[in-house]
């Protein structure tokens, strides 16, 4: 009788854990997910539409914060909040944006872009709005617990950069990795 009622318990465990396996993953591996975020563009600054003015090398840190916001046929979308520094050096959530991700429980995923108008990455008084495909690399254990995730862009492009009033155009790259814990306390 005592095994019966050990057996019977473990059933319902495990049931239970298999309930519930379903609707943790429904909100994202990456839901509620930091990352520590570098940026490196070359752009070409213009003077006017047809005189350029400078050839520059940019990089810098940034910070996001994955929010889960919806699935539709497998792909996962979620808010996706950037943090850069001000002029003064503050952190500021300069602009959210939504990040797609494609095949989130295999071990590779593609997250093409961040919407239909890139990522704003604002530097002080630069911004520079990038779009690039992405390469996610997530790590889970066995039972799909989130480990850690790095992405790396595939091709990016800066379509606009504007510093105190100057466009630019080049290209750029973009690497991140996650933390255990919030950059900021």
């Amino acid at each position: 009788m005592k095994n019966l009622m050990i057996v019977g318990v473990t059933a319902l465990a495990i049931g239970f854990v298999l309930l519930l396996a379903p609707l943790a993953s429904a909100q994202g591996i990456l839901n509620g997910q930091w990352f520590e975020v570098k940026v490196k563009t070359k752009t070409l600054w213009w003077q006017s539409a047809t005189t350029p003015k400078e050839s520059r090398t940019d990089s810098f840190t940034a910070y996001m914060q994955l929010a889960w916001q919806s699935e539709n046929q497998g792909v996962q979308e979620y808010d996706c909040a950037i943090w850069t520094q001000d002029g003064t050096g503050a952190w500021v959530n300069s602009d959210t944006a939504t990040w797609s991700v494609y095949n989130e429980n295999d071990k590779l995923s593609l997250a093409p872009d961040f919407t239909q108008a890139g990522a704003v990455w604002y530097v002080g008084d630069k911004r520079f709005t990038t779009d690039a495909n992405f390469l996610l690399k997530i790590a889970s254990d066995t039972v799909g617990v989130f480990k850690k995730a790095t992405f790396s862009s595939m091709g990016c492009n800066v379509t606009i950069a504007l510093p105190g009033g100057s466009d630019a155009t080049g290209g750029c790259s973009i690497k991140g990795k996650s933390l255990k814990e919030s950059p900021f306390s």
